[in-house]
């Protein structure tokens, strides 16, 4: 009875890991989409208060690169490792199952193979 019980908890485990996998690329997608406008922005207010050309677009660009593909990167490498995880917990836990079901049935055979015999 404990061993279903903790399987039950295990797989609700693993169902949270890869919700948290796609929470967390939500996330990062509103994250991205606010980086991108802010340096929008940016970009539209330096090339009028600048007047120097193609190094102050060059400079917002730079920024906005450096601080995107980070960012990007990091949302993608823990979207995975939080999916990874969740679909390790829920195939180690359905393996875990059914090795306990085969277990079972095995014991459940024994019992019916038992003869009674009288002694005399």
């Amino acid at each position: 009875m404990d061993t279903r019980l903790s399987l039950a908890k295990i797989r609700w485990l693993g169902k949270l890991c890869k919700r948290g996998a796609g929470a967390i690329v939500v996330i990062g997608i509103v994250y991205l989409a606010l980086l991108l406008y802010e340096y929008a922005t940016t970009f539209s207010n330096a090339t009028f208060a600048f007047s120097s050309g193609q190094l102050s677009r060059l400079s917002t660009f730079a920024s906005f690169f450096s601080a995107f593909f980070p960012a990007a990167l990091a949302m993608v490498f823990y979207a995975i490792v939080l999916y990874v995880a969740g679909s390790l917990i829920l195939h180690f836990s359905q393996e875990r199952d059914a090795h306990e079901e085969k277990k079972e049935a095995v014991e459940e055979e024994d019992y019916e193979r038992v003869e009674i015999t009288s002694l005399s």
